[in-house]
């Protein structure tokens, strides 16, 4: 009978090590980055604003969208599409709109949880500003025509700035709504 010998502790720590070096390069890193990360809620952002512009466009009616930079906003999340209801002034929530994919209400954090992680608006300022409107708002309508406006009491009123500022530690991102034609870009 031979004797059998074992691994050493010595051996086994080795190959651990050579393991982990290998799964270092091999493994992609799945951790978002703060950058990676703001790139996803600008786009949540600007998606939610292309979404609302393009039904009230398909559906001939206003849709409008919450951005809620501030938290301070009792209808939604920091992002949600909706449908007013003008009935009530101001303007009350008739419906969330589903999101397209997911099917699930448009009422969304910015970041995916609350808190919004490591991605949050760059300032508590409301980021929409409207023609004889004092102070800037929380929430732009689009009309049937995909024009940007505030309403009041059964008044539109044409958008003269909308720009929602996003950052993630030093880098920041802008998304842009054109107050000429409500198109949205990221910038």
């Amino acid at each position: 009978m031979h004797a059998q010998r074992g691994i050493s502790l010595v051996e086994l720590s080795l190959v651990v090590a050579i393991l982990g070096v290998i799964a270092v390069i091999v493994l992609p890193n799945y951790a978002a980055t703060g950058e990676q990360q703001l790139e996803l809620a600008s786009h949540r952002v600007a998606d939610a604003l292309r979404f609302a512009r393009s039904e009230a466009i398909r559906s001939g009616a206003l849709r409008g969208v919450l951005v809620d930079t501030a938290d301070d906003q009792a209808l939604g999340r920091d992002i949600t599409v909706f449908e007013p209801d003008l009935a009530t002034a101001p303007f009350g929530l008739s419906t969330l709109l589903r999101d397209p994919l997911s099917r699930q209400p448009y009422d969304a954090w910015l970041g995916g949880s609350v808190g919004g992680g490591i991605v949050g608006f760059a300032d508590g300022v409301k980021p929409f500003a409207f023609d004889g409107v004092s102070g800037n708002q929380s929430y732009v309508f689009f009309d049937a025509d995909g024009f940007p406006r505030w309403v009041d009491n059964g008044v539109l009123y044409r958008m003269t700035d909308g720009a929602v500022r996003l950052a993630a530690g030093h880098a920041s991102a802008t998304v842009v709504v054109d107050p000429a034609d409500g198109t949205v870009r990221i910038q």
